[in-house]
């Protein structure tokens, strides 16, 4: 069964460049997700458990290039970012807050 998520993966740079490499080198089963996802598009709700390797894989090959995916899991409030850049992958879950009823300006009658 697994776990599905809905990714957006972009690039700051070269993106005509990263997209003909995904199609003739990456041996990965979401050549083509990654692919659509470079031209701007949210990818279908997949399971893409080796995400991490491949965003590895892209940043050794294109080290100047910063790669931000972002994925929405089928779970409530499973959000979370990766960065990748030079071989390396950071990654961080979102975090929802909600203003003040000062920030809000509501005021007692």
């Amino acid at each position: 069964m697994g776990y599905n998520t809905e990714y957006i993966l972009e690039a700051d740079e070269r993106v005509d460049e990263i997209k003909e490499f995904v199609e003739a080198e990456m041996d990965t089963y979401y050549s083509k997700a990654i692919i659509e996802m470079l031209d701007g598009n949210i990818s279908p709700s997949m399971k893409w458990y080796r995400h991490e390797k491949d965003l590895r894989q892209l940043t050794r090959k294109f080290p100047g290039v910063l790669f931000t995916l972002t994925a929405y899991g089928e779970d409530p409030g499973d959000t979370w970012i990766e960065y990748a850049l030079r071989g390396e992958v950071r990654h961080g879950k979102a975090k929802i807050s909600f203003p003040s009823i000062r920030e809000c300006k509501v005021k007692h009658a």
